[in-house]
């Protein structure tokens, strides 16, 4: 499916479903994420949990989006337990954007060890992942890492490409700068 057939048919559900499990297997996953937002968050966490419960087929494809939502937009303590929950079987994965959904869910959650060893991982199945690399670098500052995260956060900015949380990453960056100047 293109984007040329999105913007064609803008409205339809089942098409922006379809386009979005395409861009996770393609390891886009926000940009999946984007292109369900719709009109707003609470819908796409609405979208997500509808096909997570009625569509096995894509039921993981649907588990990582619902869970990388809740814990990007959400802060509550049953989102983020919703989100543990739909990713407990992602440690295992040897699919990168369900490793990184895992290790954000357990960073989000200040499992910060758990994030780092889960995160490390999808890394290594995508090292040119800008997403993975803030991620990763999020998680190593946490656990005192300063130099890994200092080096992957560099990673994740490189290049002109942005994501959510590249203006974090930014901030973070330019700190661990002035603090080894």
């Amino acid at each position: 499916m293109s984007s040329s057939a999105m913007e064609s048919t803008p409205n339809d559900a089942s098409t922006r479903i379809e386009l979005a499990q395409f861009l996770v297997q393609s390891e886009r996953t926000s940009q999946a994420v984007n292109l369900l937002k719709g009109n707003g968050i609470d819908e796409a966490i609405a979208r997500y949990d509808a096909l997570y419960k009625s569509d096995p087929r894509v039921q993981q494809v649907a588990a990582n989006n619902l869970a990388m939502l809740l814990v990007t937009y959400k802060t509550d303590q049953v989102s983020l337990d919703r989100a543990r929950d739909l990713t407990s079987s992602f440690g295992t994965s040897k699919n990168s954007a369900f490793l990184d959904t895992s290790g954000w869910v357990h960073f989000k959650r200040r499992e910060y060890r758990d994030a780092v060893a889960v995160l490390e991982r999808a890394a290594d199945r995508s090292p040119d992942s800008k997403v993975i690399r803030y991620h990763l670098g999020m998680a190593q500052l946490q656990v005192g890492e300063r130099e890994q995260a200092r080096t992957n956060l560099e990673r994740a900015l490189s290049g002109s490409a942005t994501f959510t949380g590249s203006d974090e990453a930014r901030v973070v960056l330019a700190s661990l700068n002035v603090r080894a100047g």
